[in-house]
């Protein structure tokens, strides 16, 4: 029995240190190193895009936002109030925003100068705190968005 519980604690001991040293092996390989060829082992996926392969682009600028594959300055913008009971909230393609927010003073005419399409017949680009939503003003079904054009 007590020697059942040595090798017990011995292999408890153990195992983290050959996980460990497996990893190191496999990132060494991945590297390029210790006689690796610069790419995963057999039959492990491959991290991140491979070269040639376009990936999400660089990480968005804390002054610039995102839409599409481009990114655009932010825009300096009056505080946003929101209506009594509202607060931010992340809105989705195909999400219905509250009848509240269809009215002219949410509506944002500038799109334009922002590198955004100009809205189809019966929809408009609604600000919604820091983001713009192109809704259809007659269902409140969001068709797009873009987070954090304004600052």
């Amino acid at each position: 029995m007590q020697r059942a519980l040595i090798a017990a604690v011995w292999l408890a001991l153990l195992t983290p240190g050959l996980a460990l040293a497996q990893d190191w092996q496999r990132d060494q390989q991945h590297k390029g190193g210790e006689g690796g060829a610069g790419h995963p082992p057999e039959g492990r996926p491959r991290e991140g895009p491979r070269p040639g392969e376009l990936g999400r682009g660089p990480p968005p600028r804390a002054d610039a936002f995102a839409h599409g594959d481009h990114f655009y300055p932010r825009v300096h913008g009056p505080a946003f109030a929101y209506p009594h009971g509202y607060g931010y909230y992340r809105w989705g393609v195909g999400m219905r925003l509250p009848p509240v927010f269809l009215v002219p003073p949410y509506f944002y005419a500038g799109w334009a100068p922002l590198g955004l399409q100009p809205p189809p017949p019966g929809c408009q680009w609604v600000r919604y705190g820091p983001d713009l939503l192109l809704v259809n003003v007659y269902t409140g079904q969001v068709i797009d968005v873009a987070y954090g054009v304004f600052w």
